[in-house]
């Protein structure tokens, strides 16, 4: 019965969690992170372009990204088109990619196995659901989760296919692989990596004779192996077994051919300087770091993201137990060649992120291929209680594992506390601010600490946390300063800051239609007297008893200088003020008197 409606079952669940995720984490939140901030001005770019079909534009804007590429800010800008320009629409995004995603889990799943394989899929999709740093990425404006959502349409593809040999499929796969550049460069390398360790792995046993190699003992959870089929096609020689190396080779080429077009077509676009210079320039010089030791720095990031697996990625220590488990059993089941992709796919992507962040460790990483981990808990678990049943006495295993669904529940009713818990720590900012700030993961119905090894690696606090939730947000600030000044006036501010970076600042004002230049620090090395001359200056004051007094500097130190300068020099004057006690902040707007 359940199997019949598994399916059915899955999309229940998903749309639950959806809803969960929506009105628990994406609500409450306030105005962009920094990161998130970047990302959404892309996506205000292409909706302008979208909403006043100026295509020129939309070209232009789409080719301009060259740190993040393109992918992210469309799906975006159709979000902000579809359902009212907001930080709540340009998220939902990613709410959209999460619920897409977790169906290809389910069906990953079950294509693992013949008959158990909607079960496997279930127990996969319970864990993606339940995984509390991706019902946190699923609630902001980032890319992780369109990382993921392709690496696991990249992944089903390869497992649904897995027994065809036929041209279209390597130039599908090498498609896939271009449209993960698009999306990111980090995103395509590590699958590139992926694929090429999984394609070179086929190479094991390439030139033994069926009745050399050693035959595999068949379990109800792997469909037997049929022969390969091979479809009717030009290639139909290529692929006979008497041609297996050199179908290899055909095979591996047309996945470049199936790679080169998209790849060629954004660096043949212009500006090609721009692309080089963030693209390759920017990124190389980012992880170059003379005093930085590469081997220590990537065993640490190894440890960190092992941490973070157990810690992070699951509300219970139980369940991030058993994900170590079965990264290090899969290498017991590596002819069967779908737990060998889903394995290699996840190693080298922990093995990549491991080195190419090794001075710049963050959990949101692992993120892209952690949906692989839980699948290879779920099929494992399927093949342990298959086996538990095939004993006599089970009386003990069913005892031990009546006890981990005890442990595991009582942690799942802290999964709304934990994955806010999570999020402030991980995104290094307090973002729920709930008093939260304080890592507290559920451990033996909270009547002990966890382990200290079990708890992860700190990332630094940027400030302290907040003793009562404040009422009001940046959102209001936000407000303040637009509702204070004329739409044709110019604005000019130094603030930058995680939760008010330039980046929101255009947001907020370029989103309404602003009819006169808003100019942030980003703009003063370009407009430079510009940026002087404008009708009215934003400023922000921070109460040094807030818990932002800590998080560093609001505003650059030219204002703090400058500022007071041309106040007394009677340039500019105090037009409105307004307190924010409870964020201990106070919003100023300064109006140009002279010039």
């Amino acid at each position: 019965m359940i199997k019949k409606h598994s399916f059915l079952i899955a999309m229940v669940l998903t749309l639950l969690a959806c809803l969960y995720a929506y009105f628990q984490f994406l609500s409450p939140l306030d105005v962009f992170l920094w990161d998130e901030s970047h990302h959404g001005l892309y996506g205000m770019q292409i909706y302008n372009d979208l909403r006043t079909s100026d295509w020129g534009m939309f070209w232009e804007h789409t080719n301009n990204q060259a740190l993040w590429m393109p992918i992210h800010s469309w799906l975006d800008g159709i979000f902000l088109c579809l359902f009212g320009f907001s930080y709540a629409s340009a998220r939902a995004s990613s709410l959209l990619l999460f619920f897409l995603s977790s169906i290809l889990v389910f069906f990953i799943g079950r294509k693992l196995s013949k008959e158990k394989g909607w079960l496997i899929g279930l127990i996969g999709l319970s864990l993606f659901l339940s995984s509390p740093i991706l019902l946190h990425l699923a609630t902001v404006n980032m890319q992780e989760m369109l990382g993921i959502f392709i690496l696991l349409l990249l992944a089903y593809f390869m497992i649904k296919f897995i027994l065809i040999e036929t041209a279209w499929k390597y130039l599908c796969l090498g498609a896939l692989l271009s449209i993960a550049y698009w999306a990111k460069s980090n995103f395509a390398l590590q699958l590139i990596f992926g694929v090429g360790l999984f394609q070179l792995s086929l190479l094991w046993g390439i030139n033994q004779k069926p009745s050399e190699i050693e035959p595999v003992k068949q379990n109800k959870y792997v469909k037997k192996q049929p022969k390969v089929a091979i479809k009717n096609n030009l290639l139909s020689l290529v692929f006979s077994n008497d041609n297996k190396l050199i179908a290899w080779i055909v095979n591996n080429i047309l996945i470049i051919a199936g790679f080169l077009p998209l790849f060629i077509l954004w660096w043949a676009m212009p500006p090609f300087e721009r692309k080089y210079g963030l693209g390759v320039l920017f990124r190389t010089q980012s992880l170059s770091d003379p005093s930085f030791s590469p081997i220590a720095g990537f065993i640490k990031a190894m440890i960190f993201y092992t941490q973070s697996l157990i810690t992070s990625y699951t509300f219970s220590l139980w369940i991030g137990l058993g994900l170590l488990f079965s990264l290090f059993v899969s290498f017991w089941f590596f002819k069967d060649k779908k737990i060998r992709l889903i394995s290699l796919l996840f190693w080298t992507n922990l093995l990549f992120i491991s080195y190419i962040s090794s001075n710049n460790i963050q959990e949101r990483y692992l993120s892209t291929a952690s949906p692989l981990v839980f699948l290879l808990l779920a099929y494992f678990v399927v093949l342990f209680f298959d086996y538990v049943k095939s004993l006599k006495f089970t009386s003990n295993y069913a005892l031990v594992f009546i006890l981990l669904l005890v442990l595991v529940a009582s942690d799942s009713l802290s999964l709304t506390r934990y994955t806010k818990e999570v999020a402030n720590r991980s995104i290094m900012f307090v973002i729920y601010k709930e008093s939260l700030n304080k890592f507290s993961p559920p451990f033996l119905f909270g009547l002990a600490k966890r382990p200290a090894f079990t708890y992860p690696m700190e990332q630094g606090a940027i400030y302290s946390d907040f003793k009562t939730t404040p009422k009001s947000s940046f959102q209001d600030v936000l407000t303040f300063f637009s509702s204070n000044i004329e739409k044709n006036k110019s604005i000019s501010t130094m603030i930058s800051f995680a939760e008010l970076s330039p980046y929101v600042i255009y947001w907020h004002f370029q989103g309404q239609g602003w009819l006169a230049p808003v100019f942030s620090i980003n703009d003063l090395p370009l407009v430079k007297n510009n940026f002087w001359q404008s009708d009215y200056f934003l400023d922000i004051e921070v109460d040094s008893q807030s818990p932002y007094a800590r998080a560093g500097d609001w505003l650059e130190r030219r204002w703090l200088e400058i500022g007071p300068a041309m106040l007394k020099g009677k340039y500019i004057k105090l037009a409105a003020a307004k307190e924010f006690p409870d964020l201990g902040l106070t919003a100023k707007i300064y109006k140009r008197e002279k010039f």
